[in-house]
């Protein structure tokens, strides 16, 4: 019996290990948990791929979550390009 306690305990402890692993990414792709400058690269990067609408929906959540400051005044004038080539 020793070893099915050894066992099941290795089994719980990988478990455990690699939900927590999983969850650790999840946070940093999530755009709830983005800084200003998070919010501008990726807008910045559908903009230079072509993807106005993506870029214009990461520049108005920026706006929404940090409406003071040069990253939201930098977003208003990238938004209107977005807008000119879309």
């Amino acid at each position: 019996m020793p070893w099915y306690k050894f066992f099941t305990t290795l089994v719980l402890a990988s478990a455990l290990a690699v939900g927590s692993g999983c969850a650790r990414f999840e946070r940093a792709n999530n755009p709830d948990n983005w800084t200003a400058d998070q919010f501008l690269n990726k807008a910045r990067s559908a903009l230079n791929s072509a993807n106005y609408e993506q870029a214009i929906d990461y520049y108005q959540q920026l706006e929404g979550r940090f409406p003071y400051g040069a990253h939201a005044e930098q977003a208003q004038l990238e938004t209107t390009f977005a807008y000119y080539r879309s």
